[in-house]
């Protein structure tokens, strides 16, 4: 797998999950909170992540593409990018979890603002499970920003 400026890729059109009981914004304007769908593009390995915060502040990320399978559709401003990143853990003997982040938020952290993302394409738990060791159809997005 490459390495590639995230925006140049194509990925997987994944539908934005909100929680129905309530019509407040948890993500304070995040990109599912204005968008219905986002597009996979790529992932941060370890190693990815390790060089992004060597070279703190960015202008642009170190991403690697996704298999070509799952290179399908280019990301749309009604579907933006978003890139795959390891969740932070505590317990390091845990298997690693992943979250969605926005391609635009470049190397920042956000948290979770409530809304997930997932698709019923089988090629979005096959990569999660290459990635991750187990299968994921739904992902929690971390596109809430404070300050």
């Amino acid at each position: 797998m490459k390495k590639t400026a995230a925006v140049d890729a194509k990925g997987l059109t994944l539908s934005v999950y909100r929680n129905a009981q309530y019509t407040t914004d948890f993500t304070l304007g995040g990109l599912t909170g204005r968008h219905n769908a986002v597009t996979l593009v790529g992932f941060q390995t370890p190693d990815d992540e390790d060089e992004d915060r060597a070279f703190y502040p960015l202008t642009g990320m170190h991403v690697t593409r996704l298999p070509k399978g799952c290179e399908v559709f280019a990301p749309t401003e009604h579907a933006p990018a978003v890139i795959l990143r390891y969740s932070a853990a505590l317990d390091t003997r845990a298997p690693r979890h992943m979250h969605l982040a926005p391609v635009d938020a470049g190397p920042r952290r956000g948290m979770a603002g409530g809304n997930y993302a997932g698709t019923s394409d089988s090629r979005l738990p096959e990569l999660m499970e290459q990635l991750t060791g187990y299968r994921q159809h739904i992902i929690a997005v971390h596109d809430r920003f404070e300050g």
